[in-house]
């Protein structure tokens, strides 16, 4: 009796060690993807109730996760995403610091070095850091994980290398300015505090379309193509899938803050898979009281909600 309850006990210990040393393993850490869409409203989405354009893949995403219906957060794009990344509510005053933007453009017509285009953001800006001062990349950098972000960098006005290290960013790519940032054209992008050219864009202010929406001038200004080779887009997406492929060993958070389907409207036209349907034509056309231009736009609208729809497949593939 005494050798079978020894026997019982002894391999209750064992199992109660290996539980406890199991225990005292942590659990591997998820990987983050935060893939943060500008200016889309949830109507433009089937998961939302769109039957117009189509969103498989965005919709696959809320079939197997989470919804919300009540989480509510500013109209425009910059306090919207610094509400995001530092916990603020957007109402409050001073509650985050807002910089000017257009120093990009001035920067490359200036021919500016990157060093100069540091000090000039940095002094224009005025930030003075404060200790109360909490970013999400911060404080997952501290938890472990490698961060990086993509596309509108922070909420998407000037900014710069050294401030985007402050918010605890190991790698980025994308704009510094949210005015270029209205373009899908520009001739860099920043990496990492230096200048990532872009082939064939060899405009200033990124290509960015004229908002015209009179009669007649939508087909007209969309048929200037010259100097709009890159399509910006493509280029941060093939960047996030690089770096997820670089750091696949280690924890990572990644912030792809695609400026689609922001406007003015621009998609490469191989691309812009409802143009001339007359579904959305007529839609939007009488959305906007009976303006047929806007249908035209709309559908370069819907074309860009695609693309976005088609980067998220790329990027839950890899």
């Amino acid at each position: 009796m005494m050798h079978t309850f020894l026997r019982l006990f002894l391999q209750t210990a064992l199992l109660m060690t290996a539980g406890l040393s199991q225990a005292a393993v942590p659990p591997p850490k998820p990987n983050i993807i935060l893939i943060y869409a500008d200016d889309m409203g949830m109507g433009l989405l089937g998961c939302y109730g769109e039957s117009l354009v189509k969103t498989p893949n965005i919709d696959r995403l809320a079939e197997q996760g989470i919804m919300f219906t009540r989480c509510y957060s500013s109209q425009y794009c910059c306090p919207a995403r610094a509400s995001l990344l530092m916990g603020v509510h957007d109402s409050h005053s001073k509650s985050y610091s807002e910089t000017p933007g257009g120093l990009v453009i001035t920067a490359e017509k200036q021919r500016w070095s990157n060093e100069e285009f540091e000090q000039k953001a940095a002094r224009r800006a005025g930030i003075k850091p404060s200790p109360q001062e909490v970013f999400l990349p911060e404080m997952l950098k501290k938890a472990g994980y490698v961060t990086a972000q993509f596309g509108k960098l922070d909420w998407g006005f000037t900014t710069w290398h050294g401030e985007l290290q402050r918010h605890g960013w190991d790698h980025y790519v994308g704009y510094m300015d949210h005015v270029p940032a209205h373009g899908y054209y520009p001739s860099f992008l920043w990496k990492n505090g230096e200048r990532l050219p872009l082939e064939g864009n060899t405009h200033a202010d990124a290509g960015k379309t004229p908002e015209n929406y009179s009669q007649g001038a939508t087909e007209k200004r969309r048929g200037k193509r010259e100097g709009k080779i890159t399509y910006a887009p493509d280029v941060m997406l093939r960047e996030t899938i690089k770096f997820m492929e670089e750091n696949r060993k280690k924890p990572m958070f990644i912030f792809f803050s695609t400026n689609l389907p922001h406007g003015p409207m621009d998609i490469p036209p191989a691309e812009n898979i409802y143009a001339g349907n007359p579904e959305i034509r007529k839609a939007y056309a009488n959305a906007s009281g009976g303006n047929k231009e806007c249908g035209a736009a709309a559908e370069e609208y819907a074309s860009m909600v695609d693309k976005l729809d088609r980067q998220v497949e790329a990027i839950v593939a890899q």
